[in-house]
């Protein structure tokens, strides 16, 4: 006789539990994507800080410039040295350097 009034009330109970079910996954989805957003924040501040800094006026035409003006005998001299892969394997090396300290916060 009162079917309809329990299927009524089994529904509603449906409809809240799912309602409040979605309030929950939509608060721990927040809760787990918020630091993610706030690191993108940060990088990105920080990416406009550092484009915002112009470089030094004697590298602004890059080592080529400062290279060029010097004699072909010590370029001769430095080639054969190893000087130019001594310069990109110390390059490579102060990147690393400070790119480790940059993902570490300075810590490593």
């Amino acid at each position: 006789m009162f079917d309809w009034l329990a299927e009524k009330i089994d529904k509603s109970l449906v409809f809240i539990r799912e309602f409040f079910s979605g309030i929950w996954n939509d608060f721990y989805n927040f809760i787990s994507e918020l630091p993610a957003v706030i690191l993108e924040q940060i990088l990105n501040s920080l990416s406009a800080i550092f484009t915002s800094i112009s470089a030094p006026s004697f590298l602004q035409y890059g080592l080529t410039s400062l290279f060029s003006s010097l004699p072909d005998s010590v370029i001769y001299f430095l080639t054969q040295a190893g000087f130019f892969q001594g310069l990109a394997i110390f390059g490579t090396g102060v990147t690393f350097r400070l790119t480790r300290k940059l993902l570490t916060l300075g810590q490593w």
